[in-house]
């Protein structure tokens, strides 16, 4: 008996946009990643000294270099939309893509 070999993503999975271009990331959205971030920064180390505010403002930092700002998001979407449209009329079939 041959086994399935597809794969199913998770349901927990995190989505930051880069599925869907424009899509904008929530700000409870970007509190969740931030809290995860620092959060596993503490496990990290055990649990054990270091400082949570720490964490928390070194999470925020990465999470800020991952995600763009409101302007970079506004700029992806304009530039998106445009190649969409170039490709649909380089297809010439009036489809949306």
């Amino acid at each position: 008996m041959a086994k399935d070999k597809s794969h199913r993503r998770s349901t927990g999975r995190t989505n930051t946009g880069q599925d869907n271009p424009g899509q904008n990331v929530s700000p409870d959205e970007r509190h969740r990643m931030i809290e995860q971030v620092a959060y596993f920064r503490a496990q990290q180390r055990g649990f054990n000294s270091g400082d949570p505010v720490e964490d928390w403002l070194a999470a925020e930092r990465e999470i800020n270099r991952m995600l763009p700002n409101p302007q970079q998001q506004k700029q992806e979407l304009a530039a998106y939309q445009k190649l969409r449209e170039g490709v649909s009329n380089i297809l010439g079939d009036g489809r949306n893509i």
